[in-house]
């Protein structure tokens, strides 16, 4: 798993986690700017990711994407927050 950000388990089957892609979340922001109002804010951002399972080879692997569960998707999402500074 070479090529693999960090590595975890999918239905008991170690692989690992490409991370494609992150955006940092932003937090709620009142701007300040004179005249301002509760109006004039910017709503919270979550933070983006976006991944691929590979397994021990390092090779892209579908078929163990097929076995996640929600529950696995959350989890791996947060590890994924985690793993980003």
């Amino acid at each position: 798993m070479s090529n693999a950000d960090f590595t975890t388990t999918v239905s008991g089957i170690p692989c690992g986690v490409v991370i494609d892609s992150y955006t940092l979340g932003r937090p709620w922001r009142q701007h300040t700017f004179s005249g301002a109002g509760p109006g004039d804010c910017d709503p919270p951002e979550e933070a983006e990711v976006t991944w691929h399972l590979v397994d021990r080879k390092g090779y892209y692997a579908e078929w163990l994407e097929r076995k996640l569960t929600n529950a696995d998707v959350t989890r791996i999402y947060e590890e994924c927050l985690h793993e980003q500074p």
